[in-house]
């Protein structure tokens, strides 16, 4: 596992943009499941954090998906479907909430029982084996300027 604290130079341009994106639900994706709504990355930020989330991770040949991801209160992630693994080899979140909630962060699992909770702090790059079980924190606010917003990242090894 990873935590890098400030990890973005320009942690607030890059929530602004993430802000302004167009998000889509599962409903409108149909590609993967997940709760909340997703957002491409633009090329100008996934051009300067993908090869610093590699550099960070020491990974030297690597491919990575990331997207924009928002939750609000409504999206419940105490439930059994919550808890996943994903079909790459690492995944991760720079979370982009200036004040989340507590008990927002990422949730890593034991053998279905909580193992570590990682907090959600702006500008915290958190990064795991993505076979690990694992699940976003408590979402909470109620529209996409007080939700619980990340960078979220799938690392695929060459």
């Amino acid at each position: 596992m990873w935590i890098k604290d400030n990890f973005l130079d320009d942690v607030d341009y890059v929530r602004q943009l993430a802000l302004g994106q167009n998000y889509r639900t599962i409903d409108t994706n149909g590609k993967s499941y997940y709760k909340g709504h997703r957002a491409d990355v633009p090329d100008e930020i996934y051009n300067e954090v993908a090869p610093k989330i590699l550099e960070e991770l020491k990974l030297d040949r690597a491919r990575i998906e990331m997207y924009f991801a928002y939750q609000t209160k409504d999206v419940t992630t105490t439930d059994e479907f919550s808890k996943h693994v994903d079909l790459s080899d690492y995944a991760g979140v720079i979370y982009l909430t200036p004040k989340p909630s507590y008990g927002s962060g990422t949730i890593l699992y034991n053998e279905r029982t909580a193992n570590t909770n990682i907090a959600n702090k702006y500008n915290r790059l958190v990064a795991y084996n993505s076979k690990v079980l694992h699940a976003p924190g408590v979402c909470f606010g109620d529209n996409i300027n007080n939700a619980r917003m990340t960078l979220t990242f799938f690392i695929h090894e060459a």
